[in-house]
């Protein structure tokens, strides 16, 4: 399984100038054995003055919602957060998990995972980190509503000494090393620290983070900048960028022109009709890269009518998402009939979906009791790209007699507006390329929040299969789950899968240094350009 993970995600990163690690936990063919100790890998060593510059300045169009792990559930946080803290384990790009915090680590049981962490890592405020820091980790995790998630396997921790713990499971749990690995909400935090600062209030912590990642917290302007700095003292030597600022602009076309006038160093995904002027600037150099995302329209089951099943096949029969890749994206994506995104383990090409289908639309329309259409519905969204999504699904529906409302929101607010009960439908992205359950459990098991479960769906029996899957160490029988999985919601549909994009990231020509991954996060740290 390994193997196949390793090719299709090579696949995927034909188009990249760069190396790339992946995320994907082993298997019960795959898992790391038991005593199996890892070597470390070193980074580069800083770049010194000459004509490298090492303050790098990333574009974006949405701003960090927390710098606290423990606070956010979005991919602008998560952008940050890796910068400046670390995690117990990470994989490259074989598929393969390698030490961070924990130099070596043992499964003891089904359920039992030992860890021996790295001596002499100093958190910024030059603490020493030790066993106390990853058990108060896990369990402020377990408390916080938007994280809790990440951790509803663990039973509880054990401190055998201050360089080992002890993880115990409720049960068999096959996503384990990846979500110790990837996911940002177990980023190991200093406990004294952070007890002081939640002891004064919500947001202490993330108005002054502390991490051991290879970049410090500088300074945070919201809607305008988030700034860290380099971590000398960084225990896996000190990175290459001096500092890395990402920078918001929201208007997409004018972030842009602030890559082309070298306000900043690099845009991710430039949007479709900028494309052309970026690939013909001679100060700027581009790749194209498939995303491991999922972009949806998703609609709540907790608000009427979205609770009929076949207004919500109307809905899906009656958009054309055809043109929205070549209207919106010029192209540069492809439609998704899963839930999963195309590189993802398990993804089942198989599924026919909703194809545009006017008399389809209408024939399920009456169905759901409205032969003449007459419906007013809202999709609240946030972004330009998005928006215009929304404005063609507008003019899409208004052909079968449903008159839409746009709902447009700056990201934050969005995030809160689409994390309860009162929305109706909404546009969103879900990255993870890596780990089947990840695109499961979080956004579709009836015991998950509003704030992953944004389509507020409750269903036994799919919640059940979850389950099934999630615990299951047997690949082959977990991959044939995640196929009747996959062909459960789309039956439904809770969400409209709309496109798998393939972005064109745009950068200054002399930006060099930076890790491309399709699946998470870039890597920055070693940043730098030549001038």
């Amino acid at each position: 399984m390994k193997r196949l993970f390793a090719l299709t995600l090579a696949l995927a990163m034909m188009f990249s100038l760069f190396a790339g690690c992946s995320k994907e936990e082993p298997t019960a063919t795959t898992a790391a054995p038991a005593g199996d100790n890892k070597t470390d890998t070193t980074t580069a060593a800083p770049v010194e003055s000459g004509n490298k510059r090492t303050d790098i300045v990333i574009g974006v169009t949405s701003d960090v919602v927390s710098p606290d792990p423990h606070n956010q559930n979005d991919t602008s946080s998560g952008k940050v957060l890796h910068m400046m803290f670390d995690t117990l384990l990470y994989m490259n790009g074989d598929g393969e998990y390698e030490p961070c915090l924990a130099e070596s680590w043992e499964n003891t049981s089904d359920t039992e995972y030992v860890f021996h962490l790295r001596k002499g890592v100093k958190f910024h405020n030059g603490v020493e980190m030790t066993a106390k820091d990853v058990k108060f980790t896990i369990e402020r995790c377990m408390e916080s509503a938007k994280t809790a998630q990440a951790t509803d396997s663990v039973d509880h921790v054990e401190i055998i000494d201050d360089y080992t713990v002890k993880i115990v499971t409720k049960y068999p749990f096959a996503p384990f090393y990846s979500t110790v690995a990837a996911s940002t909400k177990l980023a190991i935090l200093p406990s004294e620290y952070v007890a002081e600062c939640d002891a004064k209030s919500d947001t202490a912590f993330q108005e002054a983070p502390i991490g051991t990642g290879p970049m410090k917290f500088d300074s945070w302007a919201p809607n305008n900048y988030f700034k860290v700095v380099r971590n000398d003292d960084y225990w896996n030597g000190a990175p290459v960028a001096t500092s890395i600022t990402v920078r918001v602009i929201p208007e997409a076309t004018s972030l842009t022109i602030a890559l082309e006038t070298g306000e900043v160093d690099i845009v991710e995904s430039v949007q479709a009709v900028d494309i052309q002027r970026v690939k013909d600037n001679a100060d700027l150099k581009w790749i194209e890269q498939v995303q491991g995302s999922v972009t949806y329209l998703g609609m709540n089951y907790a608000k009427e009518p979205y609770n009929n099943t076949n207004l919500r096949k109307a809905i899906a029969y009656g958009i054309d998402r055809e043109a929205i890749i070549d209207v919106i994206l010029e192209g540069n994506g492809s439609i998704l009939n899963s839930v999963f995104p195309p590189m993802m383990p398990a993804y089942d090409d198989s599924i026919e979906g909703y194809n545009y289908d006017i008399e389809k639309a209408k024939h399920y329309l009456a169905e759901a009791g409205y032969p003449d259409g007459g419906l007013t519905l809202e999709i609240a969204t946030s972004g330009d790209e998005r928006n215009r999504i929304a404005q063609l699904i507008q003019s899409d529906l208004s052909k079968i007699g449903i008159e839409i409302t746009i709902e447009l929101l700056e990201w934050g607010a969005y995030l809160e507006y689409v994390g309860g009960t009162s929305h109706e439908m909404f546009i969103l992205g879900w990255s993870n390329a890596y780990e089947p359950d990840g695109n499961m459990f979080d956004t579709f098991h009836k015991d998950r929040p509003s704030t992953t479960n944004r389509s507020n769906f409750r269903n036994d029996e799919i919640s059940a299969k979850i389950e099934e899957a999630r615990q299951e160490l047997d690949w082959t029988k977990r991959e044939a789950l995640y196929k009747e999985l996959q062909a459960m919601i789309m039956a439904e549909p809770v969400w409209v899968p709309l496109f798998a994009k393939t972005a064109v990231i745009g950068m200054n020509k002399g930006l060099e240094g930076v890790e491309f991954e399709p699946i998470t996060q870039f890597t920055y740290v070693n940043a730098y350009v030549n001038e």
